[in-house]
């Protein structure tokens, strides 16, 4: 039996809804989690397809500090998930968290939560146990759970968590749940986090809301005068940034909260601008951290304690009376060191020799008076490690005060540079520059007060010891005495420096306030100069012939400062602007001259090696070579003088080219869902659009661009703007989008709002554009027609190639599809549009974008002609090849203005007596639209031939034969009336004739005809095999094998379809006589007076031609319609 991928190991946790197991994967030899749902959930359809879209949820989030998701097995309700260490509510075990993990904790979970709400998505159940810890000790955010419960407690069930839930879910009325919610429950986490096991302590009165926990909780959330207390009352020595963040995510106004989850991570960021500390840098901070943690804990203990006593004078009955305090007695003197202050709160902790612990002194700034070194004052001046007599006393009014009586060593400075530092001795040499050969070792306590250039801490935490470095010069202060010098404060002096820009200048204070960095969002900050601060501009100390000064900077000037605690040097670097016209090009010599305003004459400027060139609009590049005389351009240089001036960037405004119109159309997007989308249709529109607008240098009025136009709006605006197109202009108009058939088979082109089941009624006519752009008086037109492509919908087979719906527009198949108009179509027969393997563009519009950046200008004289555009799509598209390795071929179409033969009127009445055919009679309004055209029009034949088969199928031969006769003597290049004439030949039994006309019929057939032409030759060459075999064998007297042969030769000299077509029909017709003849010689046998009838019946059919074949009107009819759409020659 097979070995199972997954072997579970262990139990590790246990729900209402599932178990998790440490399992092994056998497969991959790694450590996972797997979450099994309980069995009885397995038969819950409900409750199962939850399960699975949290396995669906898990899947689609990828990110590193959210779990991950290995594996489902669906049979037996598996997720298999990576396997966490625990979480951090095991992790520390009621201890309260240290306050840099917790920082880092913060950011690791809200960028997790800041990609969650960009997905749509509110976890609803961030608390401790959720925030879950890998095997590298990295906190990720679990637990996308399916049914959130109360936990083991009877009563409602709930979305997420009671005790961390955001007001907002607890009450409705409250207002919306978003990712402001999810921000709520970390916050409240975090604050459970510093305070450890004693959190709860917090909350003495949750009791009152009801005996079920989590209501309780439910209910203190929901109440918003109950908040949680200010961070500074509780714990003490937690960073001010820390605090004002977890503060403000745990506001119960949601619109006093953070919105999203960025914001609170960016404030948070981690401290830069230090190496990460080693192990013995860490391991000298351990115990500051550890005694830190116990004055949190102690503040704690003080505030509960004060919590309880508000809340008993809080619920004490109505009718008692307050207690009176006891009369304070004289107390002895109590002294110690000085150990830990909270000026907030006007307490301080002594530590008494042979005490076990500190003792708590509360200070009284109404009555209490602090005395430091024999002088009077403030409880602010105190300072850690001063010895402290605190003297308790009764006043005369029998207050109790007291005075706190500190003694403090005056300090001893040592000046140096610092040359080594040990971080875990907590110790570093200090060397005087008069004394080299000596340093001067110095022990850095935690406590000890460290600045550098100035500043106590960085991003909210004190500076110490591991953040000085040899070189740093540094001021040492000491108590004075020592034996061994202790530093009670280092002030070091490192020159840095940053880059940014100048804000302001004060010449008075000589100051410069300046941008911390060269973005946008860059801090200020305002610097003191130094008595010697070397000032440069452009890598000049002289502006003018004068010493540069702070005078001489301005507001914007980019800026590299050299800094301690003062400014240094100042190495300023500005670029100087100019704008002007192109007054002349040197494009091998890479130069310009610029027309300037108040300048006599052009000044020449030489483009940098790296000089960047681009849209003065857009910001996008753009090669030298497109540059030219009379465009605005835009320069920076570093020339304060014009004096051989450098362009660093140049930005071009061109000049448009008033030559050229435009109309770009894309739709990609449609309001019926089942129109799929075409994905590349907005780019390419936009691509296109672009490089007409820049380097094709198209009028921004002169061209119509619409990304997804509803029908209506198009119908209604387009025309408007082309009327505007004067004459002898360019006109290029692009459409890129679905195109289809509509059940009339004419094309149709969809906007937004097109709806496939009724393509005709909304969709835009393909003719209708066509007309639009021939309506112009433009000099040269051009359609780019991109309007197939993969995947359009249900009702693709309505959706031909592009070249295939620009074939409707032909009348016929030697008419143009337009009489001034070149129509591109982006794709021949059978073929679709394809999207780029890169994806995101198609083919076709992806060489029309490089065709107009210049591509296709093979000239070089700045135009791209219809020609032009054709080579370079013809050469460039087949290049391309999709996913599945389709390519695409263009078709263009060139118009021909040739006038048509024959009028609509002469059509109509063509049409009109082709329709008596289907009638029993010739009737007067017949005869009169025969009339009345063929005065108006006799010149041509079609009506005359129309007329002579109504009245061939009419019975009125005679007339019918004259008209064939004219016909055949004005137009000897017309097939039908020779072909009509063989036939009536042939009803006369004038075989030879007969035979003479329908060879010369056969001659004027057009061998490459198609459509409707095609038909009518293919029936014609088949009549002629018929007619030829009845000639040999039913004519009376029959005509002999010679008299036929000259036909027969003829047939086979025009090739093998013909010839095939021909044979088709003798063969048929022999076999008929071979049928008939059977026949007579059967009956001939029979005594039956019957059968002798029926052999003459026989034998008159034999001679008939009508019974062997068929003067077919339908296919001569289509052949008339047909050619009534050939132009004139």
């Amino acid at each position: 039996m097979p070995t199972p991928r997954y072997e579970l190991l262990e139990q590790i946790a246990a729900g209402d809804f599932a178990t998790v197991y440490r399992a092994r994967d056998n497969e991959l030899g790694r450590e996972v989690a797997v979450k099994q749902i309980h069995q009885q959930y397995l038969n819950d359809p409900a409750q199962l397809d939850r399960y699975w879209q949290e396995a669906q949820l898990l899947a689609s989030l990828e990110h590193p500090y959210i779990m991950t998701i290995y594996d489902v097995v669906r049979d037996r309700g598996w997720l298999v998930l990576e396997l966490m260490r625990g979480n951090l509510k095991q992790q520390l075990a009621g201890e309260p968290i240290d306050l840099e993990s917790l920082r880092l904790t913060l950011v690791y979970t809200l960028s997790a939560l800041h990609f969650l709400h960009q997905n749509g998505i509110v976890h609803g159940d961030v608390k401790p146990t959720n925030l879950l810890l890998d095997k590298t000790h990295r906190v990720k955010l679990g637990d996308f759970g399916i049914a959130r419960r109360l936990a083991d407690n009877e009563g409602s069930v709930v979305k997420g968590t009671t005790k961390y839930m955001a007001p907002e879910v607890c009450s409705p009325e409250l207002g919306a749940v978003g990712p402001w919610s999810d921000i709520y429950s970390l916050g409240f986490s975090a604050y459970e986090l510093m305070c450890g096991k004693h959190f709860d302590d917090l909350f003495p009165g949750l009791k009152m809301y009801g005996r079920d926990e989590q209501i309780a909780w439910m209910m203190w959330q929901a109440t918003l005068d109950q908040r949680l207390p200010e961070i500074g009352r509780v714990l003490q020595g937690v960073p001010p940034d820390l605090a004002a963040v977890v503060e403000k995510m745990t506001e119960k106004d949601p619109a006093r909260r953070y919105r999203n989850a960025e914001k609170p991570m960016l404030e948070l960021r981690a401290r830069g601008g230090e190496a990460a500390p080693t192990a013995e840098e860490q391991q000298a901070e351990v115990d500051a951290e550890k005694q830190a943690k116990k004055r949190r804990l102690l503040v704690i203990g003080a505030f509960v304690m004060s919590l309880l006593l508000s809340l008993g004078v809080l619920f004490l009955p109505l009718g008692s009376k307050p207690v009176e305090p006891p009369p304070v007695a004289n107390a002895g003197p109590r002294s110690g060191v000085l150990t830990d202050i909270a000026p907030d709160q006007n307490r301080l902790w002594i530590r008494i020799d042979g005490a076990k612990d500190l003792l708590a002194i509360d200070f009284d700034p109404g009555s209490d008076q602090v005395f430091l070194n024999d002088s009077k004052a403030s409880f602010s001046d105190l300072q850690l490690d001063d010895q402290v007599e605190v003297k308790k006393f009764t006043s005369e009014d029998g207050s109790a005060i007291q005075n706190i009586v500190a003694r403090r060593a005056v300090a001893q400075q040592d000046q140096g540079v610092i040359s080594a530092i040990d971080v875990r001795d907590g110790t570093l040499q200090l060397t005087d520059s008069e004394n080299p050969a000596q340093p001067l070792s110095i022990y850095v306590p935690v406590t000890a007060r460290v600045t550098l250039n100035g500043e106590a801490e960085v991003h909210g935490e004190p500076y110490r010891l591991r953040a000085l470095q040899p070189g740093d010069r540094a001021t040492v202060s000491h108590g004075p005495g020592e034996s061994r010098r202790e530093a009670k404060g280092v002030d070091a002096l490192r020159t840095m420096s940053f880059k940014g820009a100048v804000v302001k200048i004060n010449t008075d204070r000589r100051e410069l306030t300046a941008t911390l960095g060269r973005e946008e969002s860059s801090p200020e900050r305002t610097w003191p100069l130094a008595q010697r601060c070397e000032i440069t501009l452009n890598g000049s100390t002289v502006l003018d012939g004068r010493e540069l000064t702070l005078n001489h900077l301005e507001a914007g000037d980019a800026v590299t400062v050299q800094h301690d605690a003062q400014i240094t040097a100042i190495a300023a670097r500005r670029e100087f602007t100019v704008r002007g016209t192109v007054a002349s090009l040197d494009r091998t010599g890479r130069s310009l001259e610029i027309r300037l305003d108040n300048y006599p004459a052009p000044i020449r400027f030489t483009l940098a090696e790296d000089c960047e060139i681009d849209f003065l609009a857009s910001g996008e590049p753009v090669s030298f070579d497109f540059l030219r005389e009379g465009d605005t351009v835009q320069a920076t240089h570093l020339s304060p003088d014009l004096k051989s001036p450098v362009a660093r960037t140049l930005s071009i405004s061109p000049t448009p080219d008033r030559r050229t119109w435009a109309v770009v159309l894309g739709v990609q997007d449609y309001s019926d869902i089942r129109q799929a989308r075409l994905d590349y249709a907005a780019a390419d529109a936009e691509a296109v659009h672009r490089a007409l607008l820049q380097q094709y240098r198209t009028a921004q009025e002169q061209c119509f661009f619409e990304l997804n136009p509803s029908r209506l709006a198009l119908e209604r605006t387009l025309p408007n703007f082309l009327k505007s197109v004067p004459p002898g202009s360019q006109l290029i108009v692009y459409f890129v989008g679905h195109g289809y058939l509509s059940d009339q088979g004419d094309a149709v082109l969809a906007m937004k709002d097109f709806d496939a089941e009724k393509r005709a009624e909304t969709g835009v006519p393909l003719s209708w554009l066509v007309t639009q752009i021939e309506n112009t008086p433009a000099a040269e037109k051009v359609l780019l027609l991109d309007a197939s492509h993969h995947g359009a919908s249900r009702f693709a087979n309505a959706q031909p190639s592009s070249a295939e719906l620009v074939e409707t527009l032909k009348p016929n198949a030697l008419a143009a599809a337009s009489t001034s108009v070149v129509i591109v179509a982006s794709s021949r027969d059978k073929e679709k549009g394809i999207e780029l393997r890169a994806g995101g563009r198609g083919a076709f519009g992806t060489v029309l974008e490089e065709a107009f950046n210049g591509a296709a200008d093979e000239d070089q004289d700045y135009r791209v002609s219809t020609e032009e555009l054709i080579r370079l799509l013809d050469l460039k598209t087949p290049e391309f090849r999709d996913a599945q390795d389709h390519s695409q071929t263009p078709l263009a179409f060139l118009p021909n203005a040739t006038p048509e033969r024959v009028s609509e009127e002469y059509k109509e009445a063509v049409r009109t007596v082709l329709g008596s055919l289907a009638q029993r009679t010739l009737d007067e309004p017949v005869v009169k639209a025969y009339e009345t055209a063929h005065k108006k029009t006799p010149d041509q034949p079609d009506l005359s031939i129309a007329y002579g088969l109504a009245n061939l199928k009419h019975n009125r031969t005679a007339a019918a034969q004259k008209l064939f006769e004219q016909v055949r003597t004005s137009h000897p290049d017309r097939a039908a009336p020779y072909l009509a004439l063989a036939w009536q030949n042939f009803m006369q039994k004038d075989y030879k004739n007969g035979i003479a006309d329908l060879k010369s019929g056969l001659s004027h057939l057009d061998p490459a005809a198609t459509g409707a032409e095609a038909v009518f030759a293919r029936y014609a060459w088949q009549l002629a095999g018929e007619m030829r075999e009845f000639a040999l064998q039913g004519a009376e007297p029959p005509m002999l094998t010679k008299d036929v042969a000259p036909l027969d030769q003829f047939v086979i000299e025009h090739g093998p379809e013909a010839t095939a077509l021909y044979r088709t029909g003798l063969e048929g017709v022999r076999s008929e006589f071979t049928t008939i003849d059977k026949q007579i010689a059967d009956l001939q046998k029979s005594p039956l007076e019957a059968d002798r009838t029926r052999v003459a019946g026989l034998k008159r059919d034999r001679k008939r031609l009508t019974y062997f074949s068929t003067l077919d009107l339908d296919a001569f009819s289509k052949y008339l319609i047909a050619e009534l759409n050939v132009p004139r020659e």
